[in-house]
């Protein structure tokens, strides 16, 4: 479904924002859950012009970045979720 709407978005000129997030009940938190999410779309060959995530460690953007960087160097940005997340994580 979700490289259905992709190839939709290329063919009519629309930006596609793609919003990642784990469930409330993933017990571990494990923040490489979304490397790895992201590397799959990519391996999909969906390649959105924005990611929406929410706020994640210093070495887990670090990871992020670099997977844009090298798979889709034309990525508009992410953009950050805020979800209930109080100002100060945010900031961080």
């Amino acid at each position: 479904l979700v490289l259905d709407v992709w190839n939709g978005c290329n063919k009519s000129g629309h930006e596609l924002l793609l919003e990642v997030i784990l469930p409330d009940n993933n017990p571990d938190k494990n923040e490489t859950y979304y490397f790895d999410m992201l590397s799959h779309f990519y391996s999909l060959g969906i390649q959105p012009d924005w990611w929406k995530l929410p706020p994640l460690s210093a070495e887990s953007w670090q990871a992020i970045s670099g997977l844009i960087e090298q798979q889709d160097p034309h990525c508009r940005g992410i953009l950050l979720l805020g979800l209930d997340a109080p100002e100060e994580k945010l900031k961080a």
